[in-house]
């Protein structure tokens, strides 16, 4: 069953901007709490680790302390946040990145983060030529080839 949080004005950040927001309260781990950030309602985990951090050119354009990796013990999968970024444009951007696509380095760590776009980026791992021929002949095709099998 859904239970649903609404804010009718959430503050943007934005001089006295605010909007509209909801969340499912199912969604986020139960030691979440529940933030507005920049008019948005998000769950962020209560316990941040900024010393597992990622490397990458992206923290010359992070505000020191801005940035940290969020787990969710629903499905274990990694998130970066970064709350105070300097996009292309010069102005500052709330940037997230799932960082199970993102290409590892030896020691299991994202190879390459970096800004691109106003939004955090990962040297992603490159699809197998099997991928690239499913992609290729599109979903009609991929469903004959199951039928088939």
């Amino acid at each position: 069953k859904e239970r649903i949080l609404q804010c009718s004005q959430c503050k943007t950040g934005l001089r006295h901007r605010t909007s509209s927001s909801s969340i499912d309260i199912n969604d986020c781990d139960v030691q979440d709490i529940i933030a507005n950030v920049r008019g948005k309602l998000t769950c962020e985990p209560r316990v941040v680790n900024f010393a597992d951090v990622p490397p990458g050119p992206y923290l010359e354009g992070c505000e020191e302390m801005s940035c940290y990796r969020a787990v969710k013990e629903k499905d274990d999968s990694a998130t970066l946040i970064c709350k105070s970024c300097k996009g292309d444009n010069g102005r500052y951007f709330l940037g997230s990145l799932e960082l199970d696509g993102c290409l590892l380095n030896e020691e299991g760590k994202p190879k390459t983060i970096y800004i691109e776009n106003s939004q955090l980026k990962c040297e992603t791992v490159a699809p197998s030529s099997e991928e690239i021929e499913t992609l290729e002949e599109g979903p009609a095709a991929t469903d004959t080839m199951k039928d088939e099998l």
